[in-house]
């Protein structure tokens, strides 16, 4: 099995889209040695109402993974699902019996509830993704500090650092104003941090305005 992260960059810090011709390219090359390509999904269910089609519609040579921890901002629930071929499912099920971790039942059960919440738990997701995606867009627009490009989808931001130390920034960061951004060296790009959209906005406004602070003193 080749494992992949397609759909919307779910592994990477960027929340980018890979476009589904990419995905076509990637399931021929699977199909053509005989293998599978696990796509991890997770990331995809925060795009809502404009998310593309899980991969395994594609092709059968797909294996789709998600959960409600990303899109809905209930990983404390640890549910999930995997989309596959018939075949291949029953073949996962009956691994995940012998090799999986059991959920606690109320857990089980509060997930069985939330999945059929979801309109109104992804509701309450989306507005808080776009209220805290539009204050660190005005945020970049006001600083000559960040090279970025806005996203516009996902829950998180990679924005590079024009000459700022990030290793200081984000000491300082948790130090002087108890706020904290994750250094871009965990990505193997030591000049970016990575933003989290994924908390109320007025924490978020809030946060923002700590980097700022931060930024500024570094700066002087």
């Amino acid at each position: 099995m080749v494992a992949i992260d397609c759909g919307l960059i779910r592994s990477a810090p960027a929340s980018a889209l890979v476009e589904e011709a990419t995905l076509r390219k990637i399931g021929e090359l699977a199909r053509d040695v005989g293998a599978r390509a696990l796509v991890d999904e997770v990331y995809l269910e925060a795009m809502f109402e404009n998310s593309p089609k899980p991969a395994i519609s594609l092709g059968p040579e797909f294996v789709a993974t998600s959960s409600l921890t990303k899109g809905y901002g209930l990983s404390g629930l640890r549910c999930g699902w995997i989309l596959a071929e018939a075949e291949v499912a029953r073949k996962i099920r009956r691994l995940d019996d012998i090799f999986a971790a059991t959920a606690a039942n109320v857990m089980e059960r509060l997930s069985v509830l939330a999945l059929n919440q979801l309109p109104k738990i992804a509701g309450r997701a989306k507005a808080m993704l776009e209220t805290n995606r539009q204050t660190l867009n005005d945020f970049f627009r006001s600083r000559d500090d960040f090279e970025v490009v806005p996203t516009k989808f996902g829950t998180t931001s990679f924005p590079r650092l024009r000459n700022i130390d990030v290793e200081q920034l984000c000491a300082s960061l948790l130090e002087k104003y108890e706020t904290a951004v994750v250094p871009g060296r965990f990505f193997e790009s030591p000049n970016h941090i990575r933003i989290g959209l994924c908390c109320e906005p007025k924490s978020f406004s809030a946060g923002v305005e700590r980097l700022g602070k931060a930024l500024d003193d570094l700066s002087c």
